[in-house]
């Protein structure tokens, strides 16, 4: 207010709900009392700033029906321009409850999926690392060993004790295409 002295004038409070009128919520007396309309708590302070000549309103614990546009009004006539108050809901506030609970879903699950990917890896490994060392073994003494042996007998391929084959020969023979 411009040369007014809040400190002596009453000052009334009103919100205009989205699609809806203009409802009193309440009045801030000049000795200091405050008159409130049924359902408005002390959530709703009223303050009066002397030094900046201005009329404030508190509204803690904002609830989601508090979002809407509120005035001032003074002297019966004499309204300001509104402030719109816009309330959303933050997951770690209003949804805290629901954002745990899928947390201890989501979790179990993940850890689950995990458990088992890993199991199937260190399977796939032990599984890899077993053909591995049978091939390793046969390629350095470059000897066949059982498995091209079994091979070599299907195909009438003379085995290394039997034979003095090379046995790069003995591996060509086991790589041609069978009839």
């Amino acid at each position: 207010m411009e040369n007014a002295e809040v400190g002596n004038t009453d000052v009334h409070w009103y919100r205009e709900l989205p699609g809806q009128d203009m409802e009193w919520v309440l009045t801030h007396e000049a000795g200091g009392s405050v008159r409130r309309r049924p359902g408005f708590t002390e959530r709703f302070q009223p303050f009066k700033d002397v030094s900046n000549s201005s009329f404030i309103l508190n509204v803690t614990n904002v609830m989601l029906n508090d979002s809407a546009v509120y005035y001032c009004t003074v002297w019966g006539d004499i309204r300001g321009n509104g402030t719109q108050l816009n309330v959303t809901v933050s997951p770690t506030k209003g949804n805290q409850g629901v954002v745990m609970y899928l947390a201890w879903i989501i979790l179990p699950l993940v850890l689950g999926v995990l458990a088992v990917t890993g199991a199937v890896c260190l399977i796939r490994r032990r599984a890899s690392g077993c053909h591995q060392s049978s091939q390793s073994g046969a390629a350095d003494d470059q000897t066949p060993g059982p498995v091209y042996e079994n091979i070599s007998v299907a195909r009438n391929v003379p085995k290394s004790g039997d034979h003095q084959a090379d046995p790069n020969a003995i591996y060509m023979n086991l790589q041609r295409p069978t009839q």
